[in-house]
């Protein structure tokens, strides 16, 4: 058996080739080492800095999420949660299944487990999208010199198709697992046996939507109201609103009236949002949202159609009840009202991850969380900040499960 390994950049190799990468000898590191930081911080530096980079803003965040003083920061907040008697120590060896709809998402996985000093075997996607090649290019570039020598066996990124006898044999030596994508890439991956004392950590199919306060909403000053429909608009358009933290449904929170015309004034500025981003979905994906949208209207408790061109349709809901999760992206929005978060209630469930919000006070917030209880979702952040991916993520403090917590009496 053989895959294409594309960091360090070796072309076609067995699986012990892989395995020999990620087994010799090197450093033994702690985690947030300081040449690891170092390694970090070059990398976002040769991000920031590639011409190419600019045409990919996916890319750019991810070079701007890993600059040396947010790292750093990391780092503090990591440790900060550790208990005076627990010494973290990394679990070993990550093997990482990222998911195919978002580019960048695989370097964030890797660069966790990394931060903690774990050694990692990254599965890429099967196509090559430009973003993954350039990342891989400087990541390359970067390792191949001598100041960061030491660090090449703390990484393997390798690509092969479906063939379930090389996710097995990465599966038997990782001490950790990482399965990104949906309810069936996680059911078909978990037929694959870990190792005994080894630790699977999944993120399967979510849902996200978006909470605003009318009242807030139309006492805010113009200017306001279009940089919030210009960041809202943001959240749904990348990744063709496909990404597990695109909000699909709109809770307005107020009286009816209030909500009504705060609905109205949002579409308009909505659509010019979506108008100065030159948004423009496939005609297939305009196609089968216009599809599903009009079979929602026969399904479910639709009682308005705004269509705002290619790039934007919004149903409003008489009720949340009887609404499922199924959604087409590419711009396709449900939109209802409510008296009051508990409303929500009725609708919130596991499968449930974020809540961007806006002129809901956060002492509110929190509340509610607690009110849910373990139907709460898992993640409430600003409208606009619905794809900044955090390290604490499905409910997952990722980089303390990405270390043993050893326990020193």
């Amino acid at each position: 058996m053989s895959v294409v390994l594309r960091v360090p950049d070796r072309g076609q190799v067995s699986l012990q080739e892989v395995l020999h990468v990620v087994q010799e000898p090197g450093e033994t590191l702690e985690p947030f080492a300081e040449s690891l930081l170092t390694f970090a911080g070059e990398l976002s530096k040769r991000l920031m800095a590639h011409p190419a980079a600019r045409q990919f803003p996916d890319v750019v965040a991810l070079a701007y999420w890993m600059r040396p003083t947010e790292l750093r920061r990391l780092g503090e907040r990591f440790r900060s949660r550790l208990d005076p008697k627990v010494v973290p120590v990394a679990r070993g060896l990550v093997f990482h299944v990222p998911p195919s709809n978002v580019d960048t998402m695989f370097v964030y996985s890797w660069l966790l487990a990394l931060l903690v000093a774990n050694r990692n075997i990254v599965r890429l996607p099967t196509q090559t999208p430009a973003q993954v090649e350039l990342l891989c290019d400087v990541l390359q570039g970067l390792l191949a010199e001598p100041a960061f020598q030491a660090l090449v066996p703390t990484t393997a990124m390798v690509r092969y198709g479906h063939e379930e006898e090389i996710t097995a044999a990465f599966s038997a030596v990782a001490d950790v697992r990482m399965i990104w994508g949906g309810d069936e890439t996680v059911a078909t991956i978990r037929r694959v046996p870990l190792q005994a004392r080894a630790k699977e950590i999944c993120f399967a199919d979510r849902y996200s939507l978006s909470v605003m306060g009318a009242r807030a909403f139309l006492e805010c000053r113009e200017e306001e109201r279009v940089s919030l429909c210009q960041r809202f608009h943001s959240d749904i358009r990348w990744f063709d609103q496909m990404a597990c933290s695109s909000p699909r449904l709109l809770v307005w929170v107020g009286g009816k009236e209030t909500c009504e015309d705060a609905g109205a004034l949002f579409r308009t500025l909505l659509a010019a949002a979506a108008l100065q981003a030159g948004y423009a979905p496939q005609i297939s994906s305009v196609l089968s949202k216009e599809a599903f949208a009009f079979s929602a209207i026969l399904d479910k408790p639709v009682e308005q159609y705004f269509r705002l061109g290619n790039a934007l349709t919004i149903l409003r809901l008489s009720s949340l009840k009887g609404l499922d999760r199924a959604h087409c992206g590419a711009g396709l929005l449900y939109e209802c009202f409510a008296d009051g978060l508990d409303d929500l209630l009725v609708f919130i469930g596991s499968k449930d991850q974020t809540l961007t919000y806006f002129g809901v006070p956060e002492d509110e917030l929190r509340a509610w969380v607690r009110r849910a209880g373990t139907l709460s979702v898992d993640r409430i952040v600003p409208v606009g900040q619905a794809l900044a991916f955090q390290a604490i993520w499905d409910g997952f403090d990722l980089l303390h499960e990405l270390v043993r917590h050893v326990h020193v009496e």
